[in-house]
């Protein structure tokens, strides 16, 4: 990782590395990342996931008419999606938090659940709270997912993804750069066999 990198750089790689690694962690895959930059600076950064066989039940989150009309059994596997997604969501604002504030910090992490990956939480969390009787789902979930990402397994993939990106002079990964680097820390089989 260069240093002349602006220090917005290397956050925006972290904060999208913990959305790889989470998503990879759910059983998900990730087809792209991408800065964009400009002048030094970040315009943009996008991670574009593979949602795999819950693609069509991800795209129902935004959609509560669906939802209705779900049986019991979809109603139990979006139970679960919904967790995936908060999950993938909360990677990046917490590796972010961890690359700022040091991953041994001791201290509350500053992470804001109003950002722009929680544009859609409001959704997901009103969907939990109409279907399942659940609220703050993202609130409860969160010191589960910072545990998850200070272990060494999870630190070590967040930062070689993060520095990957950074390496790349487009600072675009495609999902091929992606496993090939989670193949070097075992995250992929560790991710396989906690799920298994």
């Amino acid at each position: 990782m260069s240093n002349k990198l602006p220090l917005n750089a290397k956050i925006a790689a972290y904060h999208e590395a913990g959305h790889i690694i989470f998503a990879y962690f759910v059983q998900w895959s990730v087809k792209k990342v991408e800065l964009t930059m400009n002048n030094n600076e970040i315009k943009n950064a996008i991670t574009s996931y593979d949602f795999k066989d819950d693609e069509t039940m991800v795209k129902s989150l935004t959609n509560e008419v669906q939802l209705n009309e779900l049986t019991l059994e979809e109603k139990g596997k979006l139970y679960g999606i919904i967790h995936k997604r908060c999950a993938s969501l909360l990677g990046g604002p917490i590796a972010e938090a961890l690359f700022i504030n040091g991953v041994n910090s001791q201290d509350k992490l500053p992470i804001d659940l109003r950002g722009p990956d929680f544009l859609n939480s409001h959704n997901i969390e009103s969907i939990m709270m109409q279907i399942f009787k659940e609220d703050e789902l993202v609130k409860k979930s969160l010191n589960e997912y910072i545990l998850l990402a200070k272990t060494q397994i999870f630190w070590k993939s967040i930062t070689l993804i993060a520095e990957e990106i950074l390496s790349k002079e487009s600072f675009v990964l495609n999902q091929q750069d992606i496993e090939l680097t989670l193949n070097k820390t075992g995250f992929l089989d560790y991710a396989n066999k906690f799920n298994s």
